[in-house]
């Protein structure tokens, strides 16, 4: 039997693509009975605005999670449940400036320490073949190569993979940041490439982006996505959400609006044009975004437009509202690093998805755009006019799309041949 020990700060008790992304790769192995897997995170408090305890409902019973406290510190610092807007607002700006200007790596690093201690204590006699470490947030890597120095006193075989999603330094965050914590976190990303022996990346850019600055071999690295589970989204189906209404088009963004990231002022525009255009089709229209608008121009300008704003819901409310939605919208990120995560859960719907684009050279165009029932377009009040009044006209809920390429089968496949297990 294989040994494969997970390490991430984001857990499985909080709601977000990157836990959500954990929890399916730690599923998807676990479903091979040769395979043990272990996950050593955080011990997310629940006053945390992430928390959902729903979420760890759905990891394999087989998973052992081992969490471990964070710091004073770091449990100051995470964002809590809201006690006023204007309160939360002033908190969020403040927790901003402080991870951009003066903490060096991200807010989990005091938690590094404290795993290390956990993992001595109690996981040293277990002979791991495989360590994983998640790049959301960076931490999480650090502390998965701290660990393998650890084994490798008892294991020399023990290998490091560590997971991309996006590029470490060359991440839009960090760029803005000061030289010290620059130069800090290029030395911090040479230790961990330096000592891992594979990588996964979710995009082919990303990809070369490492190859070309550290020289890595290419059988040494794996383009992998994550799929949708069959059964989860087939239970799914069967709650309507109150949301939504039956003699509408229910419409979906379901995600987070972050300044700079992510633009939705031209699909609003869009949204009034067909209004005074195609006041038929408008009317029939039912509107929802689900998530977070950091972004205090954006979020006046949604709440104005007859869009549904609701902030985060749990994990299972929100597969319940993808699976029934009519049509799923999807961002682009600017300078698209990253490809967004809710796309690999859209995949698992039956509605038409459109793919609003910075550029057709988003990594995401070429994952999405020959996919049965996704459209694509660049986001321009125009460009989004023209391919939502072409949808909304031609709307035919009878219509099956076919989307195995994303089912689990084929995403566990490819990966244990990378894993070689």
């Amino acid at each position: 039997m294989s040994n494969i020990l997970f390490v991430s700060c984001y857990s499985v008790d909080i709601n977000n693509s990157a836990s959500i992304e954990l929890v399916y790769y730690m599923n998807l192995l676990a479903s091979n009975k040769k395979v043990k897997i272990h996950l050593l995170t955080l011990d997310f408090p629940s006053n945390s605005i992430y928390y959902d305890s729903e979420l760890s409902k759905f990891v394999n019973k087989d998973v052992v999670v081992h969490r471990v406290n964070g710091s004073f510190i770091l449990n100051k610092m995470l964002p809590k449940k809201k006690i006023s807007e204007n309160e939360t607002h002033k908190k969020s700006k403040r927790l901003i400036w402080i991870k951009n200007k003066i903490v060096i790596v991200d807010p989990y690093t005091s938690w590094i320490n404290n795993a290390c201690k956990y993992f001595k204590k109690y996981l040293s006699d277990i002979n791991f073949d495989i360590i994983i470490g998640m790049h959301e947030p960076p931490s999480s890597l650090i502390c998965a190569y701290k660990i393998k120095k650890i084994v490798k006193k008892y294991n020399k075989n023990v290998r490091l993979v560590s997971y991309f999603s996006d590029p470490y330094c060359n991440e839009i965050s960090r760029r803005n940041r000061g030289i010290i914590p620059k130069i800090f976190n290029k030395i911090i990303e040479n230790k961990i490439v330096n000592n891992s022996d594979r990588f996964l990346f979710v995009t082919e850019n990303n990809m070369e982006y490492y190859r070309e600055e550290y020289g890595l071999m290419p059988k040494s690295m794996e383009i992998i996505h994550r799929g949708f589970d069959k059964k989860l989204y087939a239970d799914s189906k069967k709650n309507y959400p109150v949301e939504f209404e039956f003699d509408k088009i229910n419409i979906l963004y379901a995600g987070d609006i972050v300044k700079g990231v992510r633009n939705v002022n031209e699909f609003v525009k869009a949204l009034k044009l067909i209004q005074k255009s195609s006041l038929g089709v408008f009317e029939s229209l039912n509107v929802n975004f689900v998530g977070s608008i950091n972004d205090v121009d954006q979020k006046e300008l949604v709440n104005k437009s007859i869009i549904r704003l609701k902030s985060r819901v749990s994990y299972i409310e929100i597969i319940n509202m993808i699976v029934n939605a009519d049509i799923l919208l999807v961002f682009g990120n600017k300078e698209f690093s990253q490809i967004p995560a809710k796309i690999y859960d859209y995949m698992g719907s039956n509605a038409i998805i459109l793919v609003i684009l910075e550029d057709y050279d988003d990594p995401l165009y070429k994952l999405s755009n020959k996919v049965d029932g996704v459209y694509c377009c660049l986001n321009k009040c125009e460009d989004i006019t023209k391919i939502m009044v072409n949808i909304l006209k031609n709307f035919n809920r009878g219509i099956e799309f076919n989307r195995d390429e994303f089912n689990s089968s084929m995403v566990l496949s490819r990966l244990s041949k990378f894993l070689n297990i």
